[in-house]
């Protein structure tokens, strides 16, 4: 295949498979920026959700606001930019290899529906609130997500301010929002692979 890479056991599997020299990843990095040092250790690096927020999502809006500008100009290309990469990131699963190295061989991982709960973590219910925020494919959610993290002066912050979005009634109306039938659009569609692919 071309590309599609989302674990580094797949970019193995694949480059032994085709005895190649390399792997391609484009969207596997946009859900899983830390793909590339997976690569080089050949182990699965799996962040916690505060640690994402921590190493990802507040230190990509720190680098958007010194590049664009914390003012309501810089703000403004922040709200183009960062719920589009939130809608990438919220795709991350723990993709643990003895479970879907396997799988990920008869079919690339990126391209498989998986669930907001993964089969070996349980139902939606026993993830950590934050967690399933992190998750939410609601495009609301994503919006005030980037809200809290663009005005949040720190990562810790933005983490308390997004535990407590996470633990109140507010999660279940994103996930509702998202579930409903009535819901147009993109958000009414679980993630699939025409999603996956753009």
């Amino acid at each position: 295949g071309n590309g599609d890479i989302l674990t580094w056991y797949e970019a193995r599997d694949k480059m032994a498979l085709s005895n190649v020299d390399g792997a391609m990843t484009g969207r596997g990095a946009l859900i899983k920026p830390w793909i590339f040092q997976e690569f080089y250790t050949n182990t699965s690096i799996e962040f916690t959700a505060k640690e994402r927020i921590e190493l990802v999502y507040f230190r990509l809006t720190t680098f958007m606001k010194e590049y664009f500008g914390a003012d309501a100009i810089g703000k403004k290309r922040f709200d183009l930019f960062m719920p589009w990469h939130i809608g990438f990131f919220c795709r991350y699963r723990p993709l643990d290899e003895a479970v879907y190295r396997e799988k990920a061989k008869l079919s690339p991982l990126l391209q498989t529906r998986l669930d907001i709960a993964l089969e070996n973590e349980g139902t939606i219910d026993d993830l950590e609130p934050l967690e399933r925020l992190l998750r939410c494919v609601s495009e609301e959610a994503h919006a005030d997500i980037a809200e809290i993290l663009f005005q949040s002066e720190t990562s810790d912050e933005a983490i308390e301010k997004l535990t407590r979005i996470a633990e109140s009634s507010k999660l279940a109306e994103y996930e509702f929002s998202v579930s409903s039938p009535s819901s147009s659009g993109r958000e009414s569609r679980e993630v699939d692979d025409d999603d996956m692919r753009g």
